[in-house]
């Protein structure tokens, strides 16, 4: 993405996240999600490369057009939980679980050693 709200992607992206163009690293892509509505749920659209020229690459495409918005990771752990509690007293019972893992809630969970209670 070379071009956000007709500025240069990181500027306009980076200002969005309350940061300058100048200090905004990769690594502030797990504070300061790039993410989409879908049908009023938020999707996240991870950030995959800061380019020199302050065009931006993100892991999924975001088509022109779209609005994107800058989202901040919660209570991961505690919110899966009450997602599942909620989901077991409406099912009364679970019998499996299938988890759908992704890479940013992997670089999100680890560096505060939440991986073994999220998988919990």
């Amino acid at each position: 993405m070379t071009l956000l709200d007709g500025r240069p992607a990181l500027e306009a992206f980076a200002e969005a996240a309350g940061e300058t163009p100048d200090t905004f690293r990769f690594e502030d892509f797990m504070e300061y999600m790039p993410g989409v509505m879908v049908d009023g749920e938020p999707v996240i659209r991870g950030g995959s490369r800061i380019f020199e020229d302050g065009s931006l690459q993100f892991f999924i495409t975001i088509k022109e057009g779209r609005r994107l918005t800058v989202m901040r990771a919660g209570d991961i752990v505690g919110c899966s939980c009450e997602v599942l509690a909620a989901k077991k007293a409406k099912l009364v019972s679970i019998s499996a679980l299938l988890a759908f893992d992704c890479v940013y809630r992997n670089m999100i969970l680890r560096p505060k050693n939440e991986i073994v209670e999220y998988l919990s």
